[in-house]
């Protein structure tokens, strides 16, 4: 009852401090205050314009090898530093150098303005995006289904055999 107490009272503080946006307008506003545009975007000329979307793509990108490389250990050790995750000193990886492409300012920025421009990106941008997108999904699914305890394996197997 106490961990289920705790898991409500997190999941209501989360969502308190980040609501769930009725509309991609409501990501300009508190507490995510993200921009139309990232600052550094150049919007000159077509071409410009092109290239500022690549490399918001390439974000993505870099962000998706980071969670590749990085693994749980960017959400273990970075959602509370503070906490005991029971994994023993020789054992930590430092995430510290995927943590920052994965978790950054710029990266959710990124997200966010091609996914409002996405039907104005050229067909090899939305592609690579799209590709992005769902490579972020099955890293996501990877790295949370190898990080299952093996000891929920054998709560399952004892549910089978009963």
């Amino acid at each position: 009852d106490i961990i289920h107490t705790q898991n409500e009272q997190k999941q209501y503080t989360m969502t308190t401090r980040f609501p769930v946006p009725t509309s991609l307008a409501d990501l300009e506003r508190e507490p995510y205050d993200l921009l139309p545009y990232p600052v550094n975007f150049d919007d000159e000329d077509e071409a410009a314009r092109a290239e500022s979307f690549d490399k918001l793509v390439q974000l993505l990108q870099d962000g998706n090898q980071a969670l590749s490389n990085g693994g749980i250990h960017l959400f273990e050790h970075f959602a509370d530093p503070d906490a005991d995750t029971g994994i023993a000193s020789d054992d930590v990886i430092d995430a510290g150098d995927y943590a920052e492409p994965w978790m950054s300012q710029e990266r959710i920025q990124a997200l966010y303005t091609l996914v409002r421009k996405v039907a104005s990106l050229a067909p090899g941008t939305r592609s690579r995006l799209f590709a992005a997108l769902c490579q972020s999904v099955h890293l996501l699914c990877s790295v949370l289904s190898s990080s299952a305890s093996p000891d929920s394996d054998d709560h399952d197997n004892d549910d089978k055999h009963s």
